[in-house]
């Protein structure tokens, strides 16, 4: 009898079982709306900064609620629809639907470790945690690692990393897994994504805001 994998715990040690496992589910999108809301949200409290040194309630709560809410939403559709067509010019077999269970299972679960993180840094620092790069260099000395990590503890960058390097690999594995090949193809999808469709979407942005400030 096939051992019966829990998602939550062996993503970090087994990313290509579980992965294997949930896409055999028939109703493996069960949640999956409302958890994507809920990380994006939690991404979103901990990403956000600001220039003042008065923390915003109400920016912060929109930029969590909407921003974070709307962020999780696009990671789990728009980036695995083209996760999946990408992919698929690769040779991949998943579908839009497959990805999805790789996103979430695979990425968006995983990446929690690092908004852990990161409300311990919430948890030590105040609301001087919520300071842009610009604000903490006026308000205290910084030293270069402190200025490239924003104001976190040298412990913390240090667990930051190992936690992003760590939730990557899983994310190649997931989706190495969903699409049938290896992590470093999944990886070579990654960028020919990035190539394809965010550089443009980047490029055309910087365009517009041009002409709306002539």
């Amino acid at each position: 009898m096939e051992e019966k994998l829990n998602p939550w715990l062996h993503i970090w040690f087994k990313p290509r079982a579980v992965i294997r496992q949930e896409l055999e589910k028939p109703d493996r999108e069960k949640y999956f709306i409302l958890l994507s809301i809920v990380i994006g949200m939690l991404t979103a409290f901990t990403g956000y900064e600001q220039d003042s040194p008065v923390l915003n309630p109400l920016s912060l709560t929109l930029v969590v609620v909407f921003g974070g809410a709307a962020g999780g939403l696009f990671m789990l559709y728009f980036i695995s629809w083209v996760n999946a067509v990408v992919g698929r010019w690769l040779g991949g077999r998943g579908y839009a639907s497959d990805l999805r269970v790789a996103a979430l299972r695979g990425s968006m679960v995983p990446s929690l470790l690092t908004v852990f993180i990161g409300l311990i840094d919430f948890a030590i620092r105040g609301e001087e945690f919520f300071y842009s790069v610009n604000l903490l260099i006026e308000t205290r000395e910084m030293s270069t690692l402190a200025f490239i990590a924003g104001g976190m503890p040298p412990a913390l960058i240090v667990l930051q990393v190992i936690a992003f390097v760590w939730t990557f690999i899983i994310s190649l594995k997931s989706i190495g897994e969903a699409h049938g090949f290896s992590a470093w193809m999944a990886l070579l999808m990654y960028i020919l994504a990035a190539l394809l469709f965010f550089i443009p979407i980047m490029i055309i942005s910087f365009i517009v805001s041009i002409f709306i400030f002539l």
